[in-house]
Order: C-alpha cells, then sequence, then structure tokens
C-alpha cells in the first residue's frame, strides 16, 4: 500500500513541477468520442489566469487524475464537465495540474491549436447551452443533432 502512495505523490510532483506533464493515459469514456480509452495525453502546466472555457484540464481527485473540460471559470475554481457526462464537478486552483495540449491515438497527433480540436471545443459548448431547449423539443431534433455529431466526431 505504502509503495502505491509514493508512486501516486511522485506522479503528483511530477505533474505539478515539470515544463511538460509528459503522457497520460486516458481511462474510460467521460471524454469519448474526442477521448478514448487507451488515448495518451499530454499535458503542460497552465496559470490559472491563461484557463478558458473550452480547455481540458488535468485535476487531482484524491489518487486519480480525471480529464475533463472547462464550462464555467471564477475567481476560484472552475466547473468541469466530461464531454459524454451529464454531471460536472467544481475545482479548485490547488486540484488543478495541467492543460491537455496534445492527444495521441494509433500514431496520430492531434494538437489543442489544430482546426479539429477548436471545433470540437465549440461544438460541445454549444451542446451544452442548447441542451436544455433541445430536450424539450421533439425527438427528431435530438435524433438529427446527435448524426450530426456522429458524422463530424467518429473515431
Amino acid at each position: 500500500m505504502e509503495k502505491e502512495r509514493v508512486k501516486s505523490v511522485s506522479r503528483e510532483l511530477q505533474l505539478q513541477h515539470s515544463r511538460e506533464l509528459g503522457t497520460v493515459m486516458f481511462h474510460g469514456n467521460s471524454m469519448y468520442p474526442f477521448f478514448q480509452d487507451g488515448d495518451e495525453l499530454i499535458s503542460a502546466p497552465v496559470d490559472w489566469s491563461a484557463i478558458r472555457p473550452g480547455d481540458i484540464i488535468t485535476y487531482r481527485r484524491m489518487d486519480k487524475y480525471p480529464t475533463y473540460r472547462v464550462v464555467r471559470k471564477t475567481r476560484d475554481e472552475i466547473v468541469l464537465k466530461p464531454d459524454n457526462w451529464e454531471s460536472s464537478v467544481r475545482v479548485g486552483l490547488q486540484q488543478v495540474l495541467g492543460k491537455v495540449v496534445e492527444r495521441r491515438r494509433h500514431g496520430q497527433v492531434l494538437k489543442n491549436t489544430d482546426w479539429r480540436w477548436i471545433a470540437r471545443a465549440y461544438c460541445v459548448r454549444w451542446r451544452d447551452y442548447l441542451s436544455p431547449p433541445l430536450k424539450r423539443s421533439r425527438g427528431w431534433v435530438r435524433r438529427s443533432v446527435k448524426r450530426v455529431q456522429q458524422l463530424l466526431w467518429s473515431p
């Protein structure tokens, strides 16, 4: 057990003090289809004032390092939401470890300056903004929006 705790602390120190956080393996389906299980994510330290809605942030939650998208930011906390789930989480300044700047999948690299990355951020933000009206609309509107998202972002 102590060995696991030492690994966790050393990983946290690496994440907080290195210029480039290095490769972090993404696990789960919380950011599907943009991030898939097994994707390699490159995170870099980020200044609190440089965090913007739409950015993807890695933070510390106990001994795990979840990676979610920024929905809203206040002076001392940010609200993060996975692309694929309805829930959101509030994260304080001390918990933020870095901003994801690159995704590697099967030898292909996608950087946060790429138009596909930027377009995905805008699509997700608009989806979240339009979500309440779409839930009240007819089913065909929701299905049409979902189909367009699948066409644009299928792996």
